[in-house]
């Protein structure tokens, strides 16, 4: 199953990214360094990172909030619990 159906949400965004364009962009944006990524990488890539954006948020480098499974030390690593309290509390409340 595609990872686009799995996540099939009017809300949700999922992207491919073959020339990994959007990776070494993200990667510089998140400060990731070649030895935090892809191994045979000569820069660092944003690659399996998790972006979470609040309504309104205009710009691909600053995401609210983020979480990986790389090397990475100045960010969560990925933790599907707390991933899911983050989220929760980016969406708009029903006052």
């Amino acid at each position: 199953m595609a990872a686009s159906e799995r996540f099939a949400s009017p809300s949700a965004t999922h992207y491919w990214d073959g020339e990994r364009h959007i990776a070494r962009h993200m990667g510089r944006a998140l400060g990731i360094a070649p030895g935090e990524s892809v191994p045979d990488a000569d820069i660092g890539l944003a690659w399996d990172v998790y972006l979470a954006y609040g309504r309104g948020a205009k710009l691909l480098e600053q995401p609210d909030f983020w979480m990986h499974q790389l090397d990475v030390k100045h960010a969560p690593r990925f933790d599907g619990a707390q991933w899911g309290r983050q989220v929760i509390a980016l969406l708009p409340s029903k006052a």
